[in-house]
């Protein structure tokens, strides 16, 4: 009954006669007596609907939303001589959250380190390009293009850093974390977390006491 892996025993008949706590938090289910001896197919929560859908034998990995994933199975035993349905749910949240997670790590890393590459060298001929002109009084005064082109070149390596320098703030496995913004850059949080925290519990509070 403590299993992580969510189980649900039907009879031949599609009705439950056994489900786990596991299986009840995973369906959004409150009490198993809500749902003992009813068909499955009756139950309407998202998963369960996802889980109606599948054939015996079957496994199948199924998202709900954009924040659960599961692995789910129908699977039966022998029973009396018979072949009795089961149904096993595993919670893949986690496991590919942060699988997801290293992967976008990666990527940024990636593009940032091209980007930067890329802008270094931009930026580096477009400044001799500039004295060049600077020095010679019978060409056309380019000097303030080239200046907002290399401001402009400076603004994107500075921006792709950020989120480079975000990826590499270590989780913390505190329930309600407190972050010193002291070891942290204040404007990179703010300028990339600050709009995605509005629609989540976190908040952002500076205190001079923290700095």
């Amino acid at each position: 009954s403590n299993s992580p892996m969510g189980v649900i025993i039907l009879n031949f008949d599609n009705e439950i006669t056994l489900i786990n706590k596991s299986a009840l938090t995973h369906l959004e289910l409150k009490s198993d007596q809500d749902v003992i001896n009813k068909n499955i197919n009756t139950i309407s929560t998202p998963l369960a609907k996802r889980i109606n859908t599948l054939s015996q034998g079957s496994t199948e990995t199924i998202r709900i939303g954009n924040a659960k994933i599961f692995r789910c199975s129908r699977l039966s035993f022998i029973d009396q001589g018979f072949l009795r349905p089961f149904i096993l749910i595993e919670s893949l949240t986690e496991e590919v959250m942060t699988a997801e997670k290293k992967a976008y790590e990666r990527v940024i890393r990636m593009i940032a380190h091209e980007v930067n590459n890329s802008v270094t060298g931009v930026t580096s001929i477009l400044d001799s390009i500039n004295e060049i002109n600077l020095t010679n009084d019978s060409s056309i005064d380019i000097s303030e293009v080239m200046t907002i082109c290399i401001e402009r070149c400076y603004g994107l390596s500075k921006f792709i850093t950020r989120f480079a320098n975000v990826v590499k703030i270590p989780r913390t496995p505190e329930k309600n974390p407190t972050i010193k913004v002291s070891a942290l850059n204040i404007d990179e949080i703010f300028f990339l977390d600050a709009p995605i925290a509005l629609s989540t519990p976190i908040s952002f509070v500076l205190s001079s006491t923290d700095i």
